[in-house]
């Protein structure tokens, strides 16, 4: 009795394991769905100001930036996960960018108040894969992402 309830208790940790699209299970971050009509966000604190990540019908990525906080976005390319992220890029951050499945990105933010620029904080994300509606349309993506990264 005990060896099946011990099978089945191991079959039900090896079944509820999460992993991502190449069978790799190395997200080690938040896990977020992010929808694409800017309904919902992720919220950074640059401690003088805050700026919210949104997923936009366009299925760009982009801020809602609020009180004096400057944010920007940078692709890294394709990556297999998260924690494959390991560098920031020179070039290339923007405001906005578009949401690809299986590419990373990073995040930088810094507080900028009173003329004062603070240090950059980083975060990494990583595009999962989209989510879809019944029809087969976009309505956003799932996500994972690391803030104060480096």
């Amino acid at each position: 009795m005990i060896y099946v309830m011990m099978t089945l208790l191991s079959f039900t940790f090896v079944s509820c394991t999460k992993e991502n699209g190449n069978g790799s299970n190395d997200n080690t971050g938040i896990e977020y769905r992010l929808n694409n009509d800017i309904t919902n966000g992720i919220e950074f604190d640059s401690g003088h100001g805050w700026g919210v990540l949104v997923m936009r019908s366009s299925n760009n990525l982009g801020f809602l930036d609020v009180n004096f906080s400057n944010f920007e976005i940078a692709s890294v390319g394709s990556v297999s996960s998260l924690s494959k992220i390991k560098n920031i890029p020179e070039t290339g951050w923007v405001c906005e960018i578009a949401a690809h499945p299986g590419k990373g990105y990073v995040i930088r933010y810094n507080e900028v108040y009173e003329g004062n620029t603070g240090e950059f904080h980083y975060c990494r994300l990583y595009v999962e894969d989209w989510i879809k509606s019944t029809s087969g349309g976009i309505v956003g993506a799932v996500i994972w992402y690391e803030d104060n990264w480096k």
